[in-house]
């Protein structure tokens, strides 16, 4: 029997776009809630199915944050169906973020360097610990933000859902904010 993988790939919260962009979209709440909404429909019917819930960030950050973000009610309607959740390496999480955080102060070649380290890192636990924890037959659900370039085994069938990708919408919102910019009307 094949292991199945539904990659999901998350949706900004307004908090992580503001962040990134510095301005919020007049049509983000929209946008964010049709890529939820696509998402949890194309996931009910698989409920009873997914027994394994796997989140790129610690379970410390996910049990706080459960309650707070669209892709949280997601999480828990699966978990309340027999899903287990498996979360990411604390320390490794900890150690992206602050290279992160360095190099939004300091663009320099060597935080480069191990900031790239630690994200191939995560991605080899995570592939790793979903290797080890998804069983023959079963189906697992990832949200996730390092979707690109994961080491899945070769035996694991992996179905990308989503309604676009939250990474093209952040592009498109960049680029019109630096067209702007540049030709102010």
């Amino acid at each position: 029997m094949v292991r199945t993988l539904i990659l999901i790939p998350k949706m900004f919260s307004r908090e992580e776009f503001k962040k990134l962009t510095g301005v919020i979209p007049e049509d983000f709440n929209d946008v964010s809630k049709e890529f939820w909404d696509y998402v949890k429909q194309k996931l009910k019917p698989l409920v009873q199915k997914v027994k394994k819930v796997y989140y790129e960030e610690s379970l410390m950050k996910v049990e706080k944050r459960l309650k707070q973000k669209s892709e949280y009610s997601i999480i828990k309607m699966l978990l309340e169906n027999n899903g287990s959740l498996i979360c990411e390496d604390s320390s490794l999480v900890a150690e992206t973020e602050a290279w992160l955080e360095m190099l939004n102060k300091q663009r320099d070649n060597g935080a480069i360097e191990l900031y790239e380290e630690t994200v191939k890192e995560r991605k080899e636990y995570i592939a790793k610990k979903i290797n080890q924890t998804l069983k023959e037959g079963e189906i697992g659900v990832f949200l996730t933000n390092l979707n690109s370039n994961m080491p899945f085994s070769e035996d694991i069938r992996i179905i990308k859902m989503c309604r676009f990708d939250p990474t093209d919408y952040l592009k498109r919102w960049q680029k019109k904010l630096e067209l702007a910019r540049a030709d102010p009307i």
